[in-house]
């Protein structure tokens, strides 16, 4: 190559060379990040993206639990993809928690039943029951076939069992022992005496083993106030005493505490069964908080040890829905019995 070439060839190379960096700059900077628009309501969704110059487009709609109705549920492409201006980002919409007839799965084996209401976003929550049905078979459910429900809600399915299992209650010995019992009123004056119900579904295993239980009040009895279940509880004499109470707002789920005592060896007794019935009620589906311990205006006012269970809250969707249920009560009452029966009786 001639001498007097080359400087024109290097000019060219280096125009070439600014010409294809300038491109890629001028692309690299006509791109933009997707936004993260999930949860957000639809209209919010778009103003956001349409100020990164971005458009948007409505999928389908998709039942979500999580999700308000309305509100973005997933989006593609994926926050933080770049993408050129105007590109079109497709959102899936919460459609809401679905609400229908609760399928009937009576009779059908249990991987099956389970199979299908899983499907429609419910979680199953099993109760073996010994039966002389086969193993595995559903006896019954909770809703009942064709009653509401919701997308996410939890069902207990009862299933028949092949043998005794953990649920069924070992025979304690409580002869000769004096048990009180405390339901707190309810919350509200037009609520289902809640802990009044678990009290006598409490009271009936107890005295089925030998002991004798004490009600601080019943559905007829005005002596509700504090003083007047605090002299009942001291006049019987109790070796424990085990508070009831359904809450409106919070905590949600079942939290057991341990009412406090001046007295260090009651507070210890008190603390070892709030313990014990924590443990007894962590069964499957149902929510049970770590134990505690708290002054409380009955219990601690007795030279014996007490515990107070909170039932749930009426307001919580989880907790209404197993405090309408019948069979829970038996579950929760067969779990403190348990634990009662575990620290006082022998088998």
């Amino acid at each position: 190559m001639p001498r007097w070439l080359v400087p024109s060839v290097l000019a060219v190379i280096i125009i070439l060379s600014s010409a294809a960096a300038l491109g890629v700059w001028r692309y690299r900077s006509s791109l933009r990040a997707v936004p993260d628009v999930s949860g957000l309501p639809l209209a919010v969704a778009s103003d956001s993206l349409a100020l990164s110059g971005l458009a948007m487009a409505e999928g389908r709609r998709q039942f979500s639990v999580e999700v308000p109705e309305g509100s973005v549920v997933s989006q593609s492409p994926a926050a933080g993809t770049s993408v050129r201006r105007d590109t079109v980002v497709t959102v899936i919409v919460s459609a809401g928690s679905e609400t229908f007839a609760m399928p009937d799965v009576i009779g059908r084996d249990l991987e099956g039943a389970t199979s299908l209401l899983s499907q429609r976003g419910l979680t199953v929550v099993l109760d073996r029951r010994t039966s002389t049905s086969p193993e595995g078979i559903v006896l019954e459910s909770f809703p009942a076939p064709g009653g509401d429900i919701r997308t996410g809600d939890a069902v207990r399915l009862t299933v028949a069992a092949k043998s005794l299992d953990a649920s069924v209650l070992l025979p304690y010995d409580l002869e000769g022992l004096v048990f009180g019992i405390d339901p707190a009123p309810g919350p509200t004056d037009d609520a289902t005496d809640l802990a009044l119900d678990v009290a006598r579904r409490l009271q009936a295993l107890l005295e089925a083993s030998g002991a004798r239980v004490v009600l601080t009040r019943s559905a007829v009895s005005s002596a509700t106030a504090g003083a007047d279940r605090v002299d009942t509880l001291k006049a019987a004499d109790t070796i424990a005493n085990v508070g009831l109470v359904v809450v409106l707002r919070e905590p949600p789920g079942v939290i057991i505490l341990a009412a406090s005592s001046q007295e260090a060896s009651v507070a210890t007794a008190a603390t070892d069964l709030a313990a014990t019935m924590t443990t007894a009620a962590r069964l499957p589906g149902l929510s049970v908080l770590p134990p505690g311990s708290r002054s409380d205006d009955v219990l601690s006012a007795v030279r014996s040890p007490g515990v107070r269970v909170s039932l749930g809250a009426l307001e919580d969707p989880a907790d209404a829905s197993r405090l309408a249920d019948p069979a829970w009560g038996d579950t929760i009452a067969r779990s403190l019995y348990r634990a009662l029966g575990v620290t006082y009786g022998g088998e």
